[in-house]
């Protein structure tokens, strides 16, 4: 079955979705998810990116798709490229044809041509698995179930297109962000739809000035806690403010995640009484070229290794990587291993990390 599920008939190549696929792509994930998903997510399906969007048409339908994005970000001042996947659906009477895996396998090829250093895709599963997804990163859940005592006094505002410089400026000032253009943030602010959820872009102000925002879903029905899809800014104020929205939408806890270079974000959700245990960011990772990904993020590497960052290679040997710094190296049998040797992880690991 695995295998089945990582091949395709050659007749039903992978191809990248035209404005003529349209009807069909939106009638296809309408039917595996809801019949609003493309309209919830125009990042994915405006006409500019519609050619990431690959699919393979059978008897002149469109049976599977893996929706792609293609979009720079910056890690610690270093520029990287990422491909990220989402909507991944195949027509019930077309699953175990290996479909979605030859999409996935062409999604990874194009990803590659385009530059794309690493690749996220929304969910984990085993055809993400085989591929060499994984879950990176050792990142930090806060859970308030109280609002904390503060004298800090916000004020919260709904984002409009006129904010999108103050949005911009926020985000860019996290040391991990994506590069967004006013396009990007004007279409998310149209749609209101971040993490599959209806959602609020809310402008906090203290001192008279801009001092962060944060994305989170709108009120309405009762719920157990509420989740922040994304923040920036100043760490005290935003603390305060998820604790002002969650009193405005009546949800008795927030939910947020802490980067792990985040000491202070860390340190204030332990002071105000929050849960705060390991997790890892969402969804999971490939790393498409490591050794593109380390010789961008070589500038970064040096700061904390000295001159030895410029000795550092990366070489494929099979399936898997070499990592060597003069007479020191590391073996990586895989992909997957390869994500979670460059990000760190919660995972139990395949090969032990170096020293």
């Amino acid at each position: 079955t695995d295998r089945g599920d990582r091949m395709s008939d050659a007749n039903h190549a992978p191809r990248g979705a035209t404005e003529a696929d349209r009807d069909s792509l939106r009638s296809l994930v309408g039917e595996v998810f809801r019949p609003s998903l493309t309209d919830e997510y125009p990042q994915l399906f405006h006409a500019a990116n519609l050619s990431n969007c690959r699919v393979v048409e059978v008897d002149g339908k469109l049976v599977p798709h893996v929706g792609m994005t293609v979009q720079d970000a910056a890690i610690y001042g270093c520029r990287v490229r990422v491909a990220c996947i989402g909507g991944v659906a195949t027509h019930p009477d077309h699953r175990g044809a290996g479909h979605a895996g030859a999409c996935l396998d062409d999604a990874i090829a194009v990803a590659i041509a385009d530059g794309a250093d690493v690749m996220i895709i929304s969910g984990d599963r085993s055809l993400y698995r085989r591929a060499g997804c994984r879950r990176v990163g050792q990142d930090l859940a806060a859970l308030l179930t109280d609002g904390p005592p503060t004298t800090q006094k916000t004020t919260l505002r709904d984002a409009t297109e006129a904010d999108i410089p103050t949005l911009r400026a926020l985000h860019h000032g996290e040391p991990i962000h994506w590069k967004r253009d006013p396009d990007t943030w004007r279409r998310a602010l149209e749609c209101g739809w971040v993490m599959n959820r209806k959602s609020r872009f809310v402008i906090v102000e203290a001192h008279g000035a801009d001092a962060a925002y944060f994305i989170a879903p709108e009120g309405g029905e009762p719920v157990n806690s509420i989740q922040i899809s994304e923040y920036a800014g100043d760490r005290q104020v935003l603390l305060a403010a998820f604790a002002q929205h969650a009193a405005a939408v009546a949800a008795p806890a927030v939910q947020w995640s802490i980067s792990s270079h985040d000491a202070y974000g860390k340190a204030l959700a332990v002071a105000s009484g929050a849960e705060v245990r390991g997790s890892t960011p969402s969804g999971t990772y490939i790393v498409l070229d490591p050794a593109q990904l380390v010789d961008r993020m070589r500038p970064f590497i040096r700061e904390y290794v000295g001159s030895v960052a410029d000795e550092i290679t990366v070489q494929t040997v099979g399936e898997g990587y070499r990592v060597a710094a003069g007479a020191s190296e590391h073996a990586l049998p895989d992909r997957g291993c390869a994500a979670h040797f460059l990000f760190g992880t919660r995972e139990d690991r395949a090969t032990p990390a170096p020293a």
